[in-house]
């Protein structure tokens, strides 16, 4: 048997760790609704004839509109996510609060403020690994965010990956390599 893993991170969560988790936790909204909104507006500018023409110009005047108001309600959600993050993070206080994890094979602490928040492997429901950052699902509601600028170095990253390798089930990890993270 190997040594015991044990890895201490710490940092403050800034508001762009925190607007880009919200990107990455809500990025089904986008695409669905663009589609929506496409799918939606073609059908009804093909069924109501409000465009005429050749059956190719029909089709094209509708895809471009169809296309552009899709476009809008994409662009106009993303900047909904982003700026509920932003009031979310400001509202909570997150600007404020020092965070701090100290991971082990048992589980790890999360230390907020003053607070300590002991948590068991068995409670943690999916771990993500992004570009930028780690999500650790905790049940639906709580998400642990650990930035990767939390890590002191690249090997630090390289141990929490394995100490997640070792004590998370398969198909509760999404654990990835990065170019430039190695």
């Amino acid at each position: 048997m190997g040594e015991p893993i044990e890895i201490e991170v710490k940092g403050n969560l800034s508001s762009d760790d925190f607007i880009r988790h919200a990107v990455y936790h809500q990025r089904s909204v986008v695409p669905a609704g663009f589609s929506f909104v496409f799918l939606m507006t073609f059908v009804l500018l093909i069924m109501s004839d409000s465009v005429s023409g050749s059956t190719y110009e029909v089709l094209g005047i509708s895809l471009g509109t169809s296309f552009v108001f899709g476009a809008l309600i994409a662009g106009t959600l993303r900047m909904a996510i982003k700026r509920q993050a932003y009031r979310q993070y400001y509202r909570e206080g997150m600007n404020t609060k020092k965070m701090a994890y100290v991971f082990n094979e048992d589980g790890f602490t999360q230390y907020v403020a003053d607070n300590e928040a002991p948590v068991d492997w068995r409670e943690v429901t999916l771990i993500r690994e992004r570009e930028e950052l780690f999500q650790l699902y905790l049940g639906k509601e709580q998400i642990a965010i650990l930035p990767k600028h939390f890590f002191q170095n690249d090997a630090d990253i390289k141990t929490f990956r394995s100490l997640i390798v070792k004590v998370m089930p398969a198909d509760k990890q999404l654990i990835q390599l990065y170019q430039g993270s190695d």
